[in-house]
């Protein structure tokens, strides 16, 4: 074998042992491809039959004239037999076309994780469109400014600067009465917690302190500051004169009985009443900050779209009957027991893909991409290297102790022999997050090769930043709400 086993290809991940080596007569299924390292080349045939996976080799081409006959059961072995770090993985992969290339224990449920996010955009998506942007209304109710939350789930310190400024160009910097927020309006991160049962007069307190102390620059802390820094460093703002927005009254609550709810009990607000509506950045955009982060409070969708059975009940109608009892949603965001195969949620990412080809969108719009995006796909950095770069759509999961843990990497990667679209597992990791993500990145890599190796590509649309793409109308008097 000399030369040639020096160089031996590298195996694919997780094909079992050979139980035959010949024809495919008593085959079930036949898959085909090509594999190379530089000296030889073989065309092969990878079949399944009822004992297991056989391998044929139809077509031997070698730069030196002698290679042994041996070689040819080697290679398939190679080929065929699981690297000892994978077999405690679980993994499903597809071509674009949706032809099954390798899988093993795919229709196994597991707790999917953050992978149900992939669930909950695909959901929004075909609920809202790609195009959809949520509002947020400040109103002017008597002395006090009333804000109605449109069920934006990103609205952060940055918006906040916008919309005092915008307040400012109309001549208001102080309001005279009371800030109130209703139910549907947030402003930063909750870690999942807004929609789990907390007193709303406590949290819409919580949200309208927050807002406060963002209009008003005497009562930034760091954070507030560095936000504002960089807001006007991308807007080519002077960072030395932020807006201010003061409130003389208290902050609470816009609930029932209040002026507000009076004033929208026969419809909505007066458009006289309406000094600023604040509309957010296109769906896709703020999808991708959620995915990208593996943001929990992506869980804020379901006070537009409906609650965990509901995206229960869009998903077993999409899936139809390849769902079954392999499927269970008891959260938007992941945490807690949910249940999903690594073939469904390949079959996820197949539709959400879709989804956004038919509004001339990819993946890349609402997830991130190694070596190009910051976030969670970081954990798996040798996926972003070099060549790889841009090659590389996926989405992250985690849990560390709920159902034993398990770590879950889901995606699309564009190799040489074309996309594939995957989904690889560690259930039963425990809390060791960096083992399990290391098995997991040596498995795709090992994917990547044995299709000829990873394709790069330009980076493409970058997870959007806090206030950006935003759309403010200004409706406001110029004069002042009370004294």
């Amino acid at each position: 074998m000399g030369e040639a086993s020096a160089r031996r290809p590298r195996a694919l991940p997780g094909w079992g042992k050979v139980a035959a080596s010949g024809g495919a007569g008593d085959c079930l299924g036949v898959e085909s491809g090509m594999v190379g390292d530089g000296l030889i080349s073989r065309l092969i045939i990878i079949t399944r039959s009822q004992e297991g996976p056989c391998c044929a080799v139809l077509d031997c081409g070698s730069q030196r004239a002698a290679v042994m006959p041996t070689f040819l059961t080697v290679f398939c072995l190679l080929l065929l037999a699981p690297a000892g770090e994978s077999r405690d993985l679980v993994w499903h992969v597809e071509d674009a076309e949706g032809r099954v290339l390798t899988s093993r224990q795919a229709d196994r449920p597991l707790n999917p994780a953050s992978l149900v996010k992939l669930a909950t955009s695909l959901w929004a998506l075909e609920r809202l469109g790609t195009e959809y942007r949520f509002s947020t209304h400040f109103t002017r109710v008597g002395a006090d400014l009333v804000v109605r939350g449109g069920g934006d789930p990103d609205f952060q310190p940055e918006n906040a600067f916008l919309v005092a400024a915008a307040l400012n160009r109309a001549g208001i910097e102080r309001i005279g009465g009371r800030l109130l927020v209703d139910d549907l309006f947030w402003i930063g991160w909750e870690q999942g917690r807004g929609l789990n049962g907390q007193d709303p007069d406590r949290r819409a307190e919580e949200m309208a302190g927050r807002l406060r102390r963002a209009f008003d620059p005497d009562l930034w802390d760091d954070s507030t500051r560095k936000a504002w820094m960089g807001l006007a460093k991308r807007n080519g703002l002077d960072s030395s004169r932020p807006p201010r927005l003061v409130i003389a009254g208290g902050t609470g609550r816009a609930s029932p009985g209040s002026e507000m709810t009076k004033a929208e009990s026969a419809g909505p607000v007066p458009r006289a009443n309406v000094l600023v509506v604040h509309r957010s950045r296109p769906l896709p955009g703020t999808l991708k900050r959620f995915n990208a982060w593996s943001n929990n409070d992506i869980n804020r969708l379901e006070a537009t779209l409906g609650g965990p059975a509901d995206l229960q009940n869009f998903l077993v109608g999409r899936l139809e009957h390849e769902a079954g009892a392999s499927l269970h949603v008891e959260t938007s965001s992941g945490l807690g027991k949910n249940r999903l195969t690594p073939r469904l949620a390949v079959r996820l990412l197949r539709d959400l893909r879709d989804t956004l080809g038919r509004h001339g969108l990819e993946l890349s719009h609402v997830l991130p991409v190694a070596g190009c995006d910051a976030g969670t796909l970081k954990s798996f950095p040798a996926l972003g290297r070099g060549g790889r770069r841009g090659s590389l759509v996926a989405k992250t999961g985690s849990l560390t102790t709920t159902d034993g843990g398990i770590t879950l990497l889901a995606g699309s990667v564009t190799t040489a022999a074309g996309t594939r679209l995957f989904c690889v597992a560690a259930p039963q990791s425990g809390p060791d997050l960096a083992a399990s993500r290391a098995r997991e990145e040596r498995w795709l890599l090992d994917l990547m090769a044995a299709a000829g190796g990873a394709l790069g590509a330009p980076c493409g649309t970058p997870i959007p930043q806090a206030g950006e793409d935003v759309e403010l109308e200004e409706l406001a008097a110029s004069a002042a709400l009370g004294s």
